[in-house]
């Protein structure tokens, strides 16, 4: 009866041993292709955003556009991303969409001074693209309430007054904010035409 309790004892632990070993052998595993694939994952992730930017520079708006979805469905907190994705909806003349996607970047949080800019500037650029010229010219305001000496707003303001046939403003901005050129001049001078009639 002794013999028989050890080596049932014996299989027991035996058995117990083969259970314990193939449950941390599993857990190896498991680790393993975790971290495997997380490591592929970001690899695969950073090599979408930079092929995609390859692309652009290319002038492959297409196959950018495709790879910059891919880059924001694998990092969905990449900024650049969605600007530039945006950008590319607004240059295949489909600038509703555009403006959808740099608007939803507005209410995130965490943004970077430079990134906000850069967003509000392409806000301009779809709303000016779809026509809506007043609410392009409060995005601009916004847009230079973050930075009052911003050179693009300041120069693309009177451009959006022009579009909306307000000469007035046009010339005013034109004038506040332009380097003195005989190219401004020349403008000044047509705005001013254009307004008296």
């Amino acid at each position: 009866l002794a013999m028989e309790s050890v080596d049932l004892f014996s299989r027991t632990n035996i058995i117990v041993f083969g259970i314990v070993t193939v449950i941390f052998l599993a857990g190896i595993l498991t680790f393993r292709y975790t971290v495997r694939n997380k490591s592929e994952r970001r690899i695969r992730k950073a090599n979408s955003y930079v092929e995609a930017l390859n692309e652009l520079i290319a002038g492959n708006n297409e196959r950018a556009r495709e790879l910059f979805k891919e880059a924001v469905r694998f990092d969905t907190n990449n900024i650049d991303a969605y600007i530039k994705l945006g950008m590319l909806y607004r240059l295949d003349e489909n600038p509703a969409q555009a403006l959808k996607i740099h608007k939803e970047l507005t209410i995130r949080s965490r943004i970077k001074n430079n990134q906000l800019k850069d967003i509000l500037r392409n806000i301009v650029n779809d709303l000016f693209d779809l026509k809506q010229y007043d609410e392009a010219l409060s995005y601009c305001d916004k847009l230079l309430a973050l930075d009052s000496k911003h050179r693009w707003a300041l120069e693309f303001q009177p451009v959006i007054y022009e579009h909306k046939k307000d000469f007035k403003n046009a010339f005013k901005y034109l004038k506040a904010n332009a380097e003195k050129s005989q190219h401004v001049d020349h403008q000044l001078a047509l705005y001013k035409i254009a307004h008296g009639r």
